[in-house]
Parts: C-alpha cells; sequence; structure tokens
C-alpha cells in the first residue's frame, strides 16, 4: 500500500453486528507507507502503516469528502490516550475494503504501531469511535454488563453452597473438570473431597480448618503424582470449590491460607 492510500471500509460486510450499532456504515482508514517491522514480526512480508478517520459514513464517502473529515489515529485501546497507528500486512484486499484513491499529503502521527487485521477493524473502530463519541452510554453499558455479571456470579455461588454439606455432596462437584481434567483424576479428587465433606460435617468448626489443610495437602500429593495435571482452569474451579466448602464450614475466607497450603 502506497503512502497516501485512502481506503473505504464496508462496516457491514466486515462485521453486520458491529454496524448495526454504529449511526453510519462506513469508515476510512489511510495508509502512510511501509510499515518496519523488524522488531514486531517474525514474517518478512511487506507490511503498511495506517491510521483510521475519526469519522463514520452513511454513504460510500468521496474523495473530496474525507478530505473534510478528521483524521484522528487511534490508539490500540481506548484507554490509552496518545495516537498511534496500525500496521496491516499487504496483500489482497477482502470483502468490505475498496480503495478510494489516493492524496499527496496524508496525515502522520506518532510511531506507536500495533498489529491488526482487516477483520479487526470494524471492531476497532466500533470500540474507539463510542469510546470518543458515546463515552456515557457505554459507561452505563459497562455497569450494567459488570452488574448482571455479578448477579449470575453471585446466584451462581449460592446454588453451590445451597444446602449445606448435604447439598454439596449431591451435587457434581468440580463440574468444570468435565472434558477438562482426565476423568480418573477427575474421579480421584471429587472422592477426596466428598470424604473432606464428611469430615467437616462432623468436626467442630474450630477444627474445620485443619480438615481443609489435610484435604489439600492429600490434592497436592496426587496432583504431584500423576505429572501436575492442575492448571489454570483446574486451579480456578477447585479454589472455587474449596473457597464453597470453607464458606460452608463457617470459616469465612481462606483465600491466604490456600495459597499457604496449595502446591499446584
Amino acid at each position: 500500500m502506497a503512502r497516501g492510500d485512502i481506503f473505504v471500509l464496508d462496516l457491514q460486510k466486515l462485521n453486520k453486528q458491529v454496524a448495526t450499532g454504529l449511526r453510519g456504515k462506513y469508515a476510512v482508514v489511510w495508509s502512510l507507507g511501509e510499515a518496519d517491522t523488524s522488531r514486531t514480526s517474525a514474517t518478512t512480508r511487506p507490511h503498511s502503516r495506517l491510521v483510521i478517520a475519526d469519522a463514520i459514513f452513511d454513504a460510500p464517502p468521496t474523495l473530496h469528502g474525507t478530505r473534510r473529515t478528521s483524521v484522528v489515529a487511534f490508539a490500540a485501546s481506548a484507554a490509552r490516550r496518545e495516537p498511534g497507528m496500525y500496521f496491516i500486512e499487504d496483500g489482497a484486499l477482502p470483502r468490505g475494503v475498496t480503495l478510494l484513491g489516493q492524496v499527496a499529503d496524508p496525515p502522520d502521527c506518532p510511531e506507536y504501531v500495533c498489529y491488526a487485521a482487516w477483520s479487526s477493524f470494524a471492531l476497532i473502530f466500533n470500540l474507539q469511535w463510542r469510546h470518543r463519541h458515546e463515552k456515557q452510554k457505554r459507561a452505563a453499558e459497562d455497569q450494567q454488563a459488570v452488574a448482571a455479571a455479578v448477579k449470575r456470579a453471585t446466584a451462581a455461588t449460592r446454588k453451590r453452597r445451597a444446602g449445606g454439606f448435604a447439598g454439596m455432596k449431591r451435587r457434581t462437584l468440580l463440574a468444570a473438570w468435565t472434558g477438562l481434567v482426565p476423568p480418573k483424576h477427575a474421579r480421584a479428587v471429587r472422592d477426596m473431597i466428598k470424604l473432606a465433606i464428611s469430615a467437616l460435617a462432623s468436626a467442630p468448626v474450630k477444627q474445620r480448618a485443619a480438615v481443609l489443610e489435610a484435604l489439600v495437602e492429600r490434592i497436592n500429593a496426587y496432583n504431584d503424582k500423576a505429572g501436575s495435571f492442575i492448571d489454570t482452569a483446574e486451579r480456578e474451579a477447585l479454589v472455587e470449590c474449596l473457597e464453597d466448602l470453607a464458606e460452608v464450614s463457617k470459616l469465612g475466607s481462606i483465600k491466604r491460607e490456600l495459597d499457604e497450603w496449595r502446591d499446584w
């Protein structure tokens, strides 16, 4: 792509869902010529530097129309304040991207670059454009999304802990391990937890922390013997289950203790 090339993005074709949420259908990308990707990419194929105009059009813009737009180089993240540019591998233009023409004096911007693909520009444009022009609305939507996520998490936690020890023992523990952990290992750890539940139910509150510590130590030993199958996702589900047990045991939060006991 040559310096000064202007490309029109049909957001509907690139990403229909993104285009539906905007008050327009087309965006504009400017090329600043060849990009030096020697430090950011393993490939030696040619790349070009691109910036996105801070404008959106209801109809495909003309070359003259793009001259009146405010060309702002969006950063890679809406949280960043400084402008920047993207770099993209040169090649055939995909459906939804059209070369509009060329200008002799394209806008320049600081040399902050982030890799992108044509298919990702619709999403990038949507996030950045809304950050600039619908900041309050987007913040409200984010708050609603967070509140909904908290509500779902609270309901899920309440469901996992319902019925106390008896309820937990009846349910499938570590449900997230299904399809993730070999059945043999999942079954062994679940059996350990169920035995611990019985011990917790009959133990005085002041002795229950020791019961949980012994459980974690058994899981440590089994995990070591089985080749350390507990990784990030497995760990999160297991910690969640142990925290549920601590809460049902009336021990409150044991995050610090768990970090000290476990070696996975």
